[in-house]
């Protein structure tokens, strides 16, 4: 995996515009504070980017049958 800002780089340099991501796997391991990561990452990114928004994540490192619910 690689960060929004680095791939944002590469993706420019081959005329790449915008892109939609979905990080329901950062937000499945890292929970809200992945997702507020993810977003700050994205704002330095010299394109677009476009992300979807988890409603649920469930970290894998928890043993609680419990969803985490993201406000």
């Amino acid at each position: 995996m690689t960060m929004p800002s680095v791939f944002a780089r590469m993706a420019v340099a081959r005329d790449t515009v915008a892109v939609v991501s979905d990080p329901h796997e950062i937000a499945n391991v890292m929970g809200e504070e992945g997702i507020n990561y993810i977003l700050e990452d994205s704002r330095k990114a010299p394109m677009k980017i476009f992300l979807g928004y988890p409603l649920v994540c469930r970290p894998h490192h928890s043993n609680q049958q419990e969803q985490y619910w993201i406000q």
